[in-house]
């Protein structure tokens, strides 16, 4: 398995860890579907070049080849950089006022989101 498949791979659990999360603190069920939406909406499709520096930077760190463990933490830090920059996105392209992003209309002019996008943008960058 390669490294993309690898940190690909590790994306549905983070996202589970997070729908339980959200949950146990009684996160209204509307919301947090909204959020899983966006983090689909806005994390699928891209180049995962940002979360793929990561993991090649902590590669040469070691000097060694990484553990199941040490690759899913890497892992872990490393999409939680793809959603920061996903945030960023976000808000380049309400200033920008375009239409879509790969090949998608973006995600606030998306049906039932508009500007609930700007909630989408803090929650992804806390």
């Amino acid at each position: 398995m390669t490294d993309l498949e690898k940190f690909q791979a590790i994306l549905p659990s983070l996202i589970r860890t997070l729908e339980e999360v959200l949950t146990l603190r009684r996160t209204p069920k509307a919301h947090v579907d909204h959020l899983l939406q966006c983090l689909d909406a806005n994390l699928n499709g891209g180049k995962l070049n940002r979360g793929l520096t990561v993991v090649d930077t902590g590669h040469q760190l070691a000097q060694q080849p990484l553990s199941n463990e040490e690759f899913t933490q890497l892992g872990i830090l490393s999409w939680l950089t793809e959603i920061l920059h996903a945030a960023y996105l976000i808000w380049d392209d309400i200033i920008d006022g375009s239409g879509y992003r790969r090949g998608q209309p973006y995600w606030h002019r998306q049906e039932g989101v508009h500007m609930k996008s700007i909630p989408n943008i803090l929650a992804l960058s806390a």
